[in-house]
């Protein structure tokens, strides 16, 4: 029940973070520790002292990660969970340590002896263990640390990307204005040439309305017309005789 209580948090990681194979080694020494009917009380209370080393070192990880729970992906309450986990473990271990103390009393002298004489090799089998936790947790959090550093340099290059695509936009903007500038000159020049031009139509229109008006004009402008005729005819004649 209590195990069922503690989830993988972020999925993939179950491999990288140390409480995980950690606690499922508690969970099993714990089954076996309950439904050994057949052990010997020192085998029981070796079997607690390893559970005891476990759980302080699932606590080590645990003190770990609290103050920096959002750079590991823990969250706060994953990490009750945890703490709740331990202490549902130290509440059975002490339950089935009183159980055990009720019924071997009387063998206490010589299970003091054989204490004394595994205190070396105990010693021993926690530093190696210590030793392997604290390397899982800096394999965790070296792990953890290479992933922010290649989040952080994807969200640089993004942002260069965008940086280099703003740049170019703005350069394509200063030459659109420019040749609109350039644009608007030609516009008005043309502008200018057509005024021009159609001055000059409304001055030859008034001289030509003074010469049909005046006798004289008039018979300039027959004469005009009977030149323009004449030459007409002699460039026929050019053209289209053999």
């Amino acid at each position: 029940a209590i195990a069922s209580r503690c989830p993988v948090v972020k999925r993939g990681m179950a491999s990288a973070d140390p409480f995980v194979s950690l606690k499922r080694e508690v969970e099993e020494s714990l089954r076996e520790v309950s439904s050994a009917h057949n052990w010997t009380s020192r085998q029981i209370e070796d079997a607690l002292q390893r559970m005891q080393w476990d759980v302080d070192m699932l606590e080590e990880s645990i003190e770990r990660v609290t103050g920096n729970a959002e750079k590991y992906g823990i969250s706060q309450d994953e990490i009750s969970r945890r703490r709740e986990f331990v202490g549902g473990v130290r509440r059975k271990m002490t339950t089935i340590k009183a159980d055990l103390t009720g019924g071997y009393a009387a063998d206490r002298g010589g299970k003091q002896r054989e204490d004394l004489l595994g205190t070396k090799r105990e010693q021993d089998e926690r530093a190696r263990a210590k030793a392997q936790v604290s390397r899982e947790n800096q394999d965790f959090m070296e792990t953890e640390d290479q992933k922010q550093k290649l989040i952080i340099r994807e969200q640089d290059d993004a942002l260069d990307d965008l940086h280099l695509s703003v740049t170019r936009i703005g350069e394509m903007g200063l030459s659109i204005h420019t040749e609109l500038k350039e644009q608007e000159v030609i516009v008005d020049e043309l502008a200018d040439r057509t005024d021009h031009a159609v001055n000059n139509m409304a001055d030859v229109n008034r001289e030509v309305q003074k010469m049909l008006k005046s006798k004289e004009g008039r018979k300039q402008l027959c004469l005009i017309i009977s030149l323009i005729g004449a030459l007409m005819v002699v460039t026929s004649l050019i053209f289209f005789l053999p």
